[in-house]
């Protein structure tokens, strides 16, 4: 997966040759992903690699080219996705391919990207798994929560702002903003000032109808 992801000098597809290329390999990741468990074990770092190819195509292409990579994403965050849940039920043989920071990171380069690729994963759950990682009782790495809300900054800055309010995250980013102290972390302060990101892009992005109900506590 190292060897295919810095295959290329340069990722464009200005020509059909190399869109054929960067096609064969997607097309090799998604055999690969779909032997996955019985045949291959896909560790995180594999799975990093390839998401990274993924986002090195659509940073260098248009999103018509980009979106040839998601069947992979798709899969990939299938699999984050049940690992998550297992993670979340105290399965913890079944979480090993739970996403790291880097993972995470990725993604939301994605959704800063270009907002048709959080479009495409919205409606197959993306926003649960997000929810899913920050909420998990069994996962209190801080480094991993902010990759979160690194990801909701991005979406919240687009066209799927709205979608991302209706999630239910809003009191979590209040109840970062609102537990500072003097005594709080730098990773907390960090997530603070994430969060408070996200509430602007709300301000700029969700719909003028939209009102603070009054179960958030502030």
């Amino acid at each position: 997966m190292f060897l295919l992801k810095n295959a290329f000098s340069s990722l464009s597809c200005s020509s059909q040759s190399r869109l054929r290329e960067v096609k064969t390999i997607l097309g090799l990741f998604i055999r690969i992903v779909d032997s996955f468990p019985k045949q291959i074990d896909l560790h995180t770092g594999i799975i990093n690699d390839m998401l990274q190819f993924c986002l090195s195509i659509m940073e260098n292409n248009d999103g018509t080219v980009g979106l040839l990579t998601l069947d992979v994403v798709i899969r990939l965050v299938t699999i984050l996705s049940n690992a998550v849940d297992a993670s979340r039920t105290s399965q913890f043989d079944a979480a090993a391919n739970y996403p790291t920071k880097a993972i995470l990171e990725c993604l939301g380069n994605m959704f800063a990207e270009n907002d048709v690729y959080a479009t495409k994963l919205i409606p197959l759950g993306l926003l649960s798994f997000l929810l899913n990682i920050y909420t998990d009782p069994n996962n209190n790495d801080m480094l991993v929560k902010l990759e979160v809300l690194f990801c909701w900054m991005n979406i919240a800055g687009g066209t799927c702002s709205q979608q991302l309010f209706d999630s239910g995250i809003l009191q979590i980013l209040v109840n970062n903003i609102t537990i500072l102290s003097d005594q709080t972390s730098d990773l907390d302060f960090e997530a603070s000032r994430r969060s408070m990101v996200i509430l602007c892009n709300f301000i700029c992005e969700c719909s003028d109808s939209v009102s603070i109900r009054p179960v958030i506590e502030i």
